[in-house]
């Protein structure tokens, strides 16, 4: 019953999220520093990872980076994808989060090499309410919406996502936001 009504709760939290998202209710744009965010977020996930015995690497920003953004919205996409590659990778296995910046974009690949997805459901990945339906993964909890609300995010910040996967190797998603102001940084991750 706790684990139903967790279920639930998280599936009312996320459609809420959604349509906040498609009203633009919950904008607010100010400079966010793309590093320590990173930073915080690999810290945040490296207990997850220990359970399972998987190595969750992080490469930092090699400078204070900032994008115009919506801080809370920037971390619930970055959990739901790092989450996503820890839930989706099995024991033993790898999670990566690399960034780097090019041209005025940020450019973050979250990696994994666990189940993978296959081609045919690729183009619907972000598509509300849609799982990835394989004998892999048939077991592991989720609503369908984590994907939906990562691509709302990250549109609403002037950003891209894109995802390459092959089952039984594993999957990166690939987001590019552009950048407003890099400078010198002295921070250490």
């Amino acid at each position: 019953i706790q684990g139903a009504a967790q279920n639930m709760t998280e599936l009312v939290q996320n459609m809420m999220e959604l349509a906040q998202m498609d009203l633009e209710a919950t904008q607010k744009h100010e400079p966010v520093e793309m590093g320590k965010l990173l930073a915080e977020m690999a810290h945040e996930f490296t207990a997850q990872a220990h359970v399972k015995q998987q190595t969750l690497t992080f490469t930092p920003l090699s400078s204070a980076t900032n994008i115009n953004g919506d801080s809370l919205q920037l971390r619930q996409l970055l959990r739901n994808l790092i989450g996503n590659a820890i839930k989706y990778t099995p024991k033993g296995g790898a999670v990566g989060i690399l960034t780097e910046v090019n041209d005025g974009s940020l450019k973050i690949d979250i990696q994994d090499n666990g189940y993978g997805i296959p081609a045919a459901d690729l183009p619907f990945i972000f598509n509300r309410f849609y799982r990835v339906r394989n004998e892999a993964v048939k077991d592991i909890e989720g609503n369908g919406l984590g994907l939906a609300i990562v691509k709302s995010a990250i549109e609403q910040h002037g950003g891209q996502i894109s995802v390459e996967s092959e089952p039984g190797k594993g999957t990166c998603f690939t987001i590019n936001l552009p950048v407003t102001s890099v400078a010198a940084s002295s921070l250490k991750f």
